[in-house]
């Protein structure tokens, strides 16, 4: 059962679904429960109210709000805005037929961009560096080490399938398709593991799991990406091919790529680290368990491969990339949104506080009882930004 601070004057009411006293409100403060959904069968789902974003559908469509959890409504606008001017750039690069500069964009446009939602949130608290360099910075070193190990195959199959120089479905070819993204894949887990064993007693929630996982996997799509396409560097800044080719692989590594790299490390770094509340009866229990998330990403992995090998045509080879992306960042979203919903809480009805997402002045508790947002899915610093002073009124 949950409890209340001394000295409040609080409304309660007892959830139907967890049997929680939790304070009156649309949502349950301590399952995320909506209270006044119409369709009770839906409402512990909440298929309609993401829980780091209430004001979006579990399936919207956002990069942004899928990538960037942690950030307010009102925050998000500058990674628009940044993730704009990424795209932006790669399509103009493509179109000046400028090659260095599109595959330095490539490499580092969103990379770059998730390390700045990490600094804005301050997701790493007080060991910036170090979580840094276990993620980032090892994730790089393993993406040098295996885009050199594989260096052939991906060479080859980079001139075959980005830059019009034909196709190949030998056996060796389709062989190396399964075996080089798998082991990608797996590589990129290695710093998530390495995290989780050396300060998974510091960093306890889910959300950080995601964090460590998607910056280890961007850290090896960077680093990756610079190695495998280094000897095209060689033919200088201008690219001599067809114009859309440049297209083909600046879209993929720049956008797809990292992306699918991203939510699908990120995913499985979110299970991994779940603590799982025993006594929930929350539904969707099978998108929370990390040994799903990890075979599904290998999949993907392993069916964009002989993508790339065997497809005909550039169109159905960015085609299949772009929508793989786009099945990621839903993916993603259904993988949070029950990993939230699942995961173990002290419920206990706090301090007011300002909810990170909708503003208003509710008690402190797991879930916001305005908008249902969950706690954890804003940053520890906006927590304790937002708690006021025990003489604040609430204005809500």
């Amino acid at each position: 059962m949950s409890e209340v601070s001394a000295g409040q004057q609080v409304a309660t009411v007892t959830c139907p679904v967890c049997g929680n006293v939790v304070p009156v409100g649309a949502y349950c403060a301590a399952c995320g429960t909506h209270l006044t959904h119409d369709a009770e069968s839906t409402s512990a789902r909440r298929a309609h109210s993401y829980v780091a974003a209430p004001g979006e559908s579990v399936l919207h469509l956002s990069v942004v709000s899928s990538l960037f959890p942690h950030l307010s409504h009102r925050s998000r606008g500058p990674f628009r805005i940044g993730l704009v001017a990424v795209v932006a750039a790669l399509l103009v690069l493509a179109a000046l037929r400028l090659q260095a500069p599109a595959i330095a964009v490539s490499a580092l446009g969103i990379p770059l961009l998730f390390q700045l939602y990490i600094y804005e949130a301050n997701l790493y608290d007080e060991e910036p560096l170090l979580a840094t360099l276990l993620t980032v910075g090892l994730g790089a070193a393993l993406g040098v080490g295996w885009s050199l190990l594989t260096s052939h195959y991906v060479t080859t199959a980079s001139r075959l399938t980005l830059l019009g120089s034909g196709r190949s479905g030998s056996g060796t070819h389709v062989g190396l398709a399964s075996l080089v993204p798998a082991g990608s894949q797996l590589l990129m887990v290695v710093p998530l593991l390495l995290m989780w064993v050396l300060r998974r007693d510091r960093y306890r929630e889910s959300m950080d799991g995601f964090v460590f996982g998607s910056a280890s996997a961007l850290g090896f799509v960077a680093a990756a990406v610079i190695t495998d396409l280094a000897p095209e560097l060689r033919a200088g800044a201008r690219i001599h091919g067809p114009t859309a080719d440049l297209y083909v692989q600046t879209v993929i590594h720049g956008i797809a790529l990292p992306l699918v790299a991203a939510c699908a490390t990120g995913l499985i770094g979110a299970a991994l680290w779940l603590r799982r509340n025993d006594g929930t009866t929350a539904p969707g229990r099978a998108f929370t368990l990390w040994p799903v998330a990890l075979l599904v990403a290998i999949a993907v992995q392993i069916g964009l491969g002989y993508t790339d090998v065997s497809t005909p045509g550039n169109a159905v080879v960015i085609t299949a990339h772009l929508a793989a992306a786009a099945a990621y960042l839903i993916a993603l979203r259904v993988g949070l949104h029950h990993v939230l919903l699942h995961e173990a809480h002290d419920v206990r009805i706090g301090a007011p506080r300002v909810c990170h997402h909708c503003h208003h002045v509710v008690p402190s508790a797991p879930f916001c009882p305005n908008c249902g947002a969950a706690e954890v899915a804003s940053s520890r610093t906006a927590r304790r930004q937002l708690s006021l002073q025990p003489n604040v009124e609430e204005t809500s």
